[in-house]
Formats: structure tokens, sequence, C-alpha cells
């Protein structure tokens, strides 16, 4: 391969995968040594809805007396299904 620039894209639970498969361990790839390898993440999940920021929150899940889980099903709307 003449352009030794390689752009990974993942999308959703496949963000995570693809993040996870370039920071991992491994032997570089013999003959590569210019090879570099770009990351583009799109609706990965994890940080990724600010409305949902302390919806996974312990101590706001005590403190709401269990109330957390179905304000933030308010809180987030449609996207409620994003986060879970």
């Amino acid at each position: 391969m003449d352009n030794k620039r390689v752009t990974v894209v993942g999308h959703s639970q496949g963000a995570l995968i693809a993040r996870k498969a370039l920071v991992a361990e491994r032997p570089d790839p013999i003959g590569n040594d210019d090879l570099k390898l770009r990351l583009v993440t799109v609706s990965g999940p994890f940080a990724g809805i600010a409305a949902a920021n302390q919806c996974g929150n312990p101590l706001a899940r005590v403190l709401t007396l269990g109330l957390l889980g179905p304000l933030c099903k308010i809180v987030t709307g449609d996207r409620w299904s994003e986060i879970t």
C-alpha cells in the first residue's frame, strides 16, 4: 500500500471496540513501520450524552431514594435507549 495512513471508524459499540483494538498491546505488523493509524468514533457510549451525566452516579441514586432512574428517563427522553 503506497499510502500508509489508515482511518478506523467506529459507530456506537463499534467505537469502543475500535478504540480497544487500537490501544491494545500487540506486536507491530512486520514491514509497516510507517503505518499511521487514526481513530474516528461516532456516537460512542459513555460520556456521549451530556444530559445523562449523573445517571450512573451511585451517590445520586441513594440521595434521590431510587428515583434517579425514572428521572434520567424523563430528562433524556428518547435518548434513554442510547444510554442503556
